[in-house]
């Protein structure tokens, strides 16, 4: 993947930089790709776990869309729920509790670990923005092509830097 972004990083710039308000972000991406040090056992990842993609009704969660299932850390839906899920305000109100349940929950991996985990992987989902939508022209977009990819640049970049 840090090939990949090496070679991707200009087209992104020149369609979609405009969405970054740092482009710092992208000075060293290929050298912040790492393994998501993930401590805990592999198990089912959903792999696009959002609210989009969860019914509720009195029985209790339905998650749906299971195209992109596989196995993995399990931190891989942490961070895209909270990503996709969450607005950044709200992240930044309740995201220690939420990893703090669950971290609770789980019962074999510490808080340092999956926040670890969740920011590696937030990088790695950066990283693919920027190898993704390179190959997507913004002249070719509809009005909400544009506006999604625009909210995904957003929303990542701005994680990444609310992470620090």
């Amino acid at each position: 993947m840090a090939a990949r972004v090496i070679e991707q990083r200009p087209t992104f710039v020149r369609r979609w930089g405009e969405h970054l308000d740092d482009h710092t972000l992208l000075a060293d991406l290929e050298h912040r790709l790492n393994p998501c040090g993930w401590q805990g056992p592999t198990t089912v990842v959903h792999s696009d776990l959002h609210l989009d993609n969860v019914l509720f009704d009195a029985a209790g969660p339905i998650v749906m869309d299971w195209q992109t299932v596989g196995c993995g850390p399990g931190a891989v839906d942490v961070a895209r729920w909270l990503l996709e899920s969450l607005t950044l305000e709200d992240r930044a109100v309740h995201e220690r509790d939420l990893l703090t349940a669950y971290v609770d929950e789980l019962g074999h991996l510490t808080l340092d670990d999956l926040t670890a985990a969740v920011r590696a992987l937030t990088v790695r989902m950066f990283a693919g923005i920027v190898c993704g939508f390179a190959n997507l022209d913004p002249a070719r977009c509809t009005e909400r092509q544009l506006r999604l990819v625009s909210a995904d640049i957003v929303r990542v970049s701005a994680t990444l830097l609310m992470q620090g």
